[in-house]
């Protein structure tokens, strides 16, 4: 949670609109809190066992201490997202695994990811996440039809603004 904490401040703009985490200013981000949650983190390592908050910390810890996002250690990511769907699998744990795996081998490898989720019909009709991230993975790989059908799923799945906001400017971006 410290490290999570850590970032608060630069999750918004000035206008309340959300910042993904490729965007955002770490010089807003908590150096102490992030000092502090990766202290914990290592004393939290010293046991034999290994639980999904280990590892949630872990990849939280990746995150917190790449100096950029483009110095993000998603290769270790998603090591991490591998040992935590052997111990807890759920669909957002997969979905999470195919956004970093998307940085080390592709936008198709991320798509094809997310479309073996168990399940990826009924959690695109349900869940905003999930028409959201494979809108921005179709976009990513230059499939615009294919894209703006899944953002548009997005935008009615969800009740935030924010995220309808921050998914209509995704739809009016150029192909990426």
């Amino acid at each position: 949670m410290t490290l999570l904490a850590a970032r608060l401040d630069s999750r918004l703009n000035d206008d309340g609109e959300i910042v993904l985490l490729a965007d955002q200013d770490r010089r807003k981000w908590n150096a102490e809190l992030i000092r502090i949650g990766l202290h914990y983190l290592n004393l939290a390592a010293e046991g034999d066992e290994v639980s999904t908050y280990h590892l949630e910390a872990a990849i939280v810890a990746e995150h917190s201490m790449a100096k950029t996002f483009q110095e993000t250690n998603w290769k270790h990511i998603v090591t991490l997202y591998d040992h935590l769907a052997r111990i807890k699998p759920s669909p957002a744990v997969y979905l999470n695994r195919a956004v970093a795996l998307s940085k080390i081998n592709g936008f198709e490898a991320a798509i094809n990811a997310i479309n073996k989720i168990d399940g990826i019909g009924k959690l695109v009709q349900t869940q905003y996440l999930f028409p959201a991230v494979l809108g921005e993975m179709y976009a990513h790989s230059g499939n615009r039809a294919k894209a703006e059908y899944y953002f548009k799923i997005a935008v009615g799945l969800t009740t935030s603004a924010q995220e309808k906001k921050l998914i209509g400017k995704k739809m009016m971006l150029p192909n990426q």
